[in-house]
Parts: C-alpha cells; structure tokens; sequence
C-alpha cells in the first residue's frame, strides 16, 4: 500500500512542480546608456496575478552571464519580477579575470553617470506592467552588491555561496 501512495505521489509533485516552472517567462530587454547597448533579462510569473515586488539583479564582475539570468528566473519562481541587468554592454562576458577587470575599470570611470550603472539602468523596467514600482529591492554578487549600495533600492542583498 505504501509503495503505491509513493508512485502516485511523485508523478503528482513532478506535475505541480513542473507547471510552476512553465508560468515563468522571460525576455531579453535592449536599452541605452548613453551610446553603450545594453541587455538585460526580464523575468516574471505568469501564474501570479497583479502588481509584485520588483528586484534588480546585478551581475558580478564577469558580466551579464547565465547566472545573473538564472538568479532572475529563480526569483521569478518565488513570485517576484526580476530585471538581471547589464553594466558592461551587451554581449561584454567573460571568464578571464584581467578582461573583467578592464570591464569594471570602463564601469567606474564616470560613476555620476553611470551611478554604478543600477540608477539610471533600472528604470526601464520598473515601467513592467507586473512591476509594483513601490517595492523594488536589489540582490548583486561581488561587484554587482557594491554596486547596489548607490541604487535606488533600499535593500541590498548579498548571499553567502
């Protein structure tokens, strides 16, 4: 009897499970600062309805990577928006540490402008329909938590690995 609870149970979670995560969407978001393109990642729920809380998600020094996108579909999971951003340029990604470094260095020559990048950067999705503008957070790991202390939110999160 127990075996057979067991075989019903977890095709019934795999289900649940599995259409949680087919009701999060994403899209890639094209914007400018200044003359540099940028990319983000819009990341939402479809399944929850309304206005939600908004984070911005904020790159390490890498660049706009598949982590940054992931970590904004995980939030979407939990019924948040999320706009993983780009500070660096689209398509300005890498592993090597001295070409991170040159990216961080071109960020921060003019940090009023930019104000690291999140300020100006973050607008553009705060005008998301599903966005509750009146409740935005940021999450960044390494360089992009230093860079959340001069955005607009006023949380900053940076999670232990």
């Amino acid at each position: 009897m127990h075996a057979r609870r067991t075989w019903f149970t977890i095709p019934l979670l795999l289900a649940i499970g599995s259409a949680a995560s087919a009701a999060v969407q994403s899209r890639e978001v094209e914007y400018k600062q200044g003359d540099t393109v940028l990319q983000g990642t819009l990341a939402w729920n479809d399944a929850v309805k309304g206005k939600r809380p908004g984070v911005l998600v904020v790159h390490e020094w890498w660049g706009h990577n598949e982590h940054a996108r992931n970590q904004a579909k995980r939030l979407a999971e939990s019924g948040y928006v999320a706009f993983a951003l780009d500070l660096f340029g689209k398509d300005k990604v890498t592993t090597h540490p001295q070409d991170a470094q040159a990216f961080v260095e071109e960020a921060m020559k003019d940090p009023v402008a930019t104000a690291h990048g999140s300020r100006p950067r973050a607008s553009c999705w705060c005008r998301d329909p599903h966005v509750d503008p009146k409740r935005i957070a940021a999450i960044g790991y390494c360089f992009g938590a230093a860079s959340c202390s001069d955005a607009h939110a006023p949380v900053t999160i940076s999670p232990r690995s």
